[in-house]
């Protein structure tokens, strides 16, 4: 018999600045953002054990589904 070890992922807290486009069309809601070059926030300091985390591309999309009621 093995002995298995359970491994945990670890993830660090990240920290974004980023532009955000919201908007609802026909029932559906649109998101699209980015990260924020030259926002300042370079230099001022993160909260501890936390990464500047950069997005490129952020696209979503969410709505309700007529049968289940359901988010999608």
């Amino acid at each position: 018999m093995t002995n298995k070890k359970n491994k945990m992922a670890n993830i660090n807290a990240r920290d974004f600045c980023e532009k955000r486009f919201l908007f609802v069309h026909e029932g559906i809601v649109y998101k699209y953002s980015s990260s924020l070059p030259n926002s300042g926030l370079d230099d001022k300091p993160l909260q501890q054990d936390t990464i500047r985390g950069e997005t490129l591309m952020n696209f979503g999309m969410m709505w309700r589904d007529e049968k289940d009621g359901k988010i999608k």
